[in-house]
């Protein structure tokens, strides 16, 4: 019996699968039976194989593409060969369908006959499913087991054959395959590749050569190669380098042939610490942990590792920035990092990158520990500042008298204290205020301190000041006080020069007189060697102590009184605000007065004049009378306890008590325009005597009618006696403060008001706000300084006002641009003991301790260079 082959082609790739075990067969008789299909295979991915066998001989030629149908896809063509009476038909699909079972039958069109004529009958249709084709043996995996070995997986579902397995099976770029061992692993095989010595510790790739026979138990061969498969390289993750990413994260990048793995990495792995000079980075290397505890202060709060390809880079998050320029960052001892394929990082290899200086990590701004400024005996101001690090800039500026600034070049450093120092030689002298405006270090992290201190800044000797404490001497022996002596760095030293050449030193001297006139010289010394100098003179007469004998003469036996004299005595330098009035020869009942030539007052403080004292005395006895006068800024508790407000004041320093006058009447004259600018009339005008802790008003008249020609207005008032005296005019009835404001001199004219706490609406604010010296002695000058700042978008001017005790006793415009600030000054002397706030305008300065006992009993020489301040703190012990 003839066998036909007949090659079937179909249209679509449908995939593979079995057809049956048998077709159905046609008729009975041999002769006249038709052919039949008894098998169908998968031949290939995309070929069906259909067996048809016939009695006699199946015709080829009555097979084609339309005598069959797969599913799924499509026929594309058929081949048919003879195999003696049978054929082998090939079906071949459209496309290819890959690894499927493809379900194949015959068409109703089918004309397939033998060489007798015998049809297949098309109502007898097979229809069979074709499995899956049998996979050949494929290369699966492929690892790395050291530098000349490669072990690989043969993988397959029916059993790879082992024995058809040699070294031209494979291919390994970089090297050759010297040799290969294969053992079965189940249905697998385990190849062990030997490669040629010296082959490269990098990534290989392996395949399976063209042309290899490998297969399975079936007889199944590798066919096509496959792609080839990427092995790692045998050698660890390296740490490659050491970056900064922000001032609290570090990132380290690790790299590595086969791949990092990013599960290896914990927080624990990693140290960071401060860097030290004494530890330099090489000691770091090869199993050396820093194991200075003290280092340790940069504790992890994250580790997060990303994958980079085969490498990974790992950010490590500080739980704080550093303070510190340069760290120590790397890989502790016991850390354990690998590869995806166990290769361990030995931070303690010798030729192993484990650690690194890490620079500009510093994010924190520098402290400043201390900031001090002090005077030197030469006039020179000392400047100090310890901050926690060196610095790159810094910004002082001077403010008081000068205004002035300092920058980081001003400064010398020393590095083992982190301390910078500096000179400065001010060209005038006064409290000058240096103000710390901010820091930076070398990383350019800046910090803003505003950090202000104060110093006096002398220059010149002291003033000296020479009083006689009258209650303490008696008739020709004086004792002289200097205690009042004033300088900014102090006094060290006093020395007393009599007319006669001797000396004395102290800060009293006694000392007994002949009749006649004297002159006695007080030379005062600072610290640093600088001296001043004054002179009183004394016209001293014999009996000067003597009630018989002070204003009468006696002649034969008779008493006959002799006419008083009055001689006024001043400073030739001296301010015209202070003045001696010496009485000799009163008689009781005869008027005395002191009044001076036309247009010469006594003394004058501001608007004020004192133009005259008319006394009657009720005692023969001759004395000396202090005079002082001041503006409305010493002058204090008027408003409250009268409901006015004082234009200007003076006190008369005395020994008299007012028993000893019969009557004493003031002439005074205020300044017409002082008036109009409180909106006052001269009837307005009104004297008032402080007498214990009261003002009591006197009788008050106008002396003349409207102001003179000089445009002064003169009142005339009668006292019951001598002490301390304001001139006022009605104002509003301020509220009482719990405690007196000490007396002093700040600005002459100037109105105590209560203290202003801001001034409305116009975005100015006083900052820093600091005493020169928070406790003095009575007559002592304390500067005052502040900051005003216009945080407004326009310029003004603005008064800034000084308050002792809660009532303004200075004030001074200060003109403001726009966002800029400016210092003010302020100084005042205070004249009372006590402790007193002292704000401007409402920000404190602190509170200021004037101490010293009273001044009772003393008077001031006649030739004074600063005698009208400490006169006023001497008429504030009568009142």
């Amino acid at each position: 019996m003839a066998v036909v082959l007949v090659t079937v082609v179909l249209v679509s790739g449908i995939g593979v699968g079995p057809v049956g075990d048998a077709m159905a067969a046609h008729g009975d008789e041999e002769d006249f039976a038709p052919p039949e299909v008894t098998n169908t295979s998968r031949a290939g991915t995309t070929t069906l194989e259909v067996r048809m066998s016939d009695n006699h001989d199946v015709d080829e030629g009555t097979i084609d593409a339309s005598d069959f149908a797969v599913s799924p896809g499509t026929v594309s063509s058929v081949d048919a060969s003879e195999d003696g009476t049978d054929a082998t038909i090939e079906v071949t699909l459209e496309d290819g369908v890959g690894n499927q079972a493809v379900t194949i039958r015959s068409t109703n069109e089918t004309d397939i006959t033998d060489t007798n004529g015998n049809e297949f009958d098309p109502t007898n249709q097979f229809s069979e499913v074709v499995p899956a084709p049998d996979d050949p043996p494929k290369l699966h995996s492929a690892s790395r087991v050291n530098a000349s070995t490669i072990e690989a997986l043969i993988v397959d579902d029916d059993g790879v054959d082992v024995e058809t397995i040699d070294d031209d099976d494979f291919i390994v770029n970089r090297s050759s395959v010297e040799d290969v061992t294969a053992t079965a692993d189940g249905t697998n095989a385990s190849v062990e590749l030997q490669l040629a010595s010296g082959t490269s510790m990098a990534p290989l790739l392996v395949g399976l050569a063209d042309g290899t026979d490998i297969a399975d138990e079936d007889g199944t061969v590798v066919g096509t190669p496959g792609p080839s498969i990427r092995v790692g390289g045998v050698s660890a993750p390296a740490l490659h380098t050491v970056s900064k990413q922000s001032d609290t994260e570090v990132e380290l990048y690790f790299v590595d042939d086969d791949d990092v793995a990013e599960s290896s990495f914990q927080a624990h792995d990693f140290q960071v610490a401060k860097s030290r000079s004494d530890i330099p980075v090489s000691a770091l290397v090869g199993g050396n942990d820093i194991d200075d505890a003290s280092l340790y202060d940069y504790a992890l709060a994250g580790v997060n590792a990303t994958e980079d390809g085969s490498n990974a880079t790992v950010v490590l998050e500080l739980s704080r920035p550093s303070d510190v320029d340069e760290l120590f960052v790397g890989v502790r001892d016991d850390a354990v990092i690998t590869d995806v394929h166990g290769h361990e990082f030995d931070p303690t290899a010798e030729d192993t990158k484990s650690w690194e200086i890490l620079d500009g990590m510093d994010g924190v701004a520098p402290d400043v520990e201390q900031f001090r400024v002090a005077e030197t005996p030469d006039g020179t101001v000392e400047l100090s500042i310890v901050t926690d690090e060196r610095l790159a800039g810094l910004n002082v500026s001077v403010e008081g008298p000068v205004s002035d600034s300092l920058d980081r070049s001003a400064f010398s450093y020393n590095e083992s204290m982190t301390t910078y120092r500096a000179t400065y030689a001010p060209d005038v002298e006064g409290n000058v205020a240096f103000r710390l405006e901010d820091v930076t270090d070398d990383a350019g992290n800046t910090r803003r301190v505003d950090i202000v201190r104060t110093t006096g800044v002398d220059r010149s000797g002291p003033d000296p000041v020479v009083a006689i404490d009258f209650a303490a001497s008696e008739n020709l022996t004086l004792v002289f006080d200097g205690r009042h002596t004033t300088d900014l760095t102090g006094v060290s030293s006093y020395t007393w020069t009599f007319d006669d050449g001797t000396n004395a030193t102290g800060k009293r001297a006694t000392r007994t007189f002949e009749p006649g006139t004297h002159t006695v010289t007080l030379t005062a010394a600072d610290p640093a060697g600088r001296t001043g100098t004054t002179s009183v003179t004394l016209d001293l007469q014999p009996g000067a102590g003597d009630a018989e004998t002070a204003s009468v003469e006696r002649l034969d036996g008779v008493r006959r009184v002799v006419d008083p004299t009055v001689r006024v005595i001043r400073p030739g330098d001296g301010p015209a605000d202070t003045a001696l009035l010496e009485v000799r020869t009163p008689s009781p009942g005869v008027p005395v007065s002191a009044a001076q030539g036309p247009g010469e007052g006594l003394a004058t403080g501001g608007p004020v004049t004192l133009e005259d004292v008319e006394m009657v005395p009720r005692r023969y006895q001759g004395f000396t009378l202090g005079l002082s006068a001041s503006g409305s800024g010493s002058i204090s508790g008027v408003e409250t306890a009268t409901d006015t407000r004082p234009v200007g004041g003076f006190t008369v320093v005395h020994d008299v008590p007012d028993a000893d006058f019969e009557s004493v009447t003031l002439v005074v004259s205020v300044d017409a325009g002082r008036l109009d600018e409180l909106g006052a009339s001269p009837s307005d005008l009104v004297v008032l005597r402080r007498q214990g802790e009261a003002w009591q008003r006197l009788e008050t008249t106008l002396a003349e009618d409207g102001a003179s020609a000089d445009g002064r207005i003169r009142i005339r008032a009668r006292s019951p006696g001598l002490s301390r005296f304001a001139v006022a005019v009605p104002g509003q009835q301020a509220t009482p403060t719990p405690t007196p404001t000490p007396q002093g001199n700040a600005s002459d004219g100037a109105t105590p008001t209560p203290t202003p706490t801001s001034q409305e609406g116009t975005g100015v604010v006083v900052t820093n706000a600091t005493l020169g010296e928070t406790s003095v002695a009575p007559g002592t000058t304390v500067f005052v300084n502040a900051t005003v700042e216009n945080r407004a978008e326009d310029n003004t001017v603005y008064e800034a006002a000084l308050s002792v005790n809660g009532t303004v006793v200075a004030t001074e415009p200060v003109t403001l641009p726009a966002g800029e600030r400016r210092s003010v000054s302020f100084r005042y002397v205070p004249n009372e003991t006590g402790a007193y706030p002292v704000a401007v305008n409402g920000t404190s300065a602190g509170e200021l301790t004037v101490g010293g006992g009273g001044l009772l009993g003393f008077l001031f020489g006649p030739v004074l260079g600063i005698l009208g301040p400490v006169g006023g703190a001497l008429g504030s012990v009568l009142g």
